[in-house]
């Protein structure tokens, strides 16, 4: 057997996907309905994570900024790098994600977290805790 690629033209092997029409003698509307009840489904189910899903904009510095937020959640800069941002959820049972907003390199921690309070650290990239703007993404309460 040679060394060389083999392509398989897979037009010719291949049946084309053919769908029912309006001129079939089949009622293509009644075949739809798992599709339909399906695309009902992903839009339900994105509209659900949209409604349990909080971004928080924060500019990172010895005067830290919320940029973004819901009516009172607020941040207090406890050092360099160092956040804490106080909420309302009121339990634990939500997952949060960090991370670097614009164009300075770094990385975003979330370090701590309690019923009111998120926990986040900035870093550049030697490791050095330092002020950086970072979003906090919240979901699942």
């Amino acid at each position: 057997m040679s060394s060389a690629s083999v392509k398989i033209k897979t037009q010719t092997i291949l049946t084309t996907v053919r769908y029912y029409t309006q001129a079939d003698a089949y009622y293509y509307t009644v075949d739809n309905r798992p599709l339909t009840d399906l695309a009902t489904r992903d839009t339900e189910i994105s509209n659900e994570v949209e409604r349990r899903t909080i971004a928080v904009d924060i500019t990172g510095a010895s005067t830290a900024t919320i940029n973004q937020a819901p009516a009172g959640w607020i941040v207090a800069t406890n050092g360099v790098g160092d956040y804490t941002i106080t909420h309302a959820i009121g339990n634990t049972s939500y997952i949060g994600i960090a991370g670097i907003v614009g164009a300075t390199p770094g990385s975003a921690t979330i370090t701590a977290r309690t019923n009111t309070t998120i926990q986040v650290k900035t870093f550049n990239l030697a490791g050095a805790a330092t002020h950086l703007r970072f979003n906090l993404l919240v979901t699942g309460f």
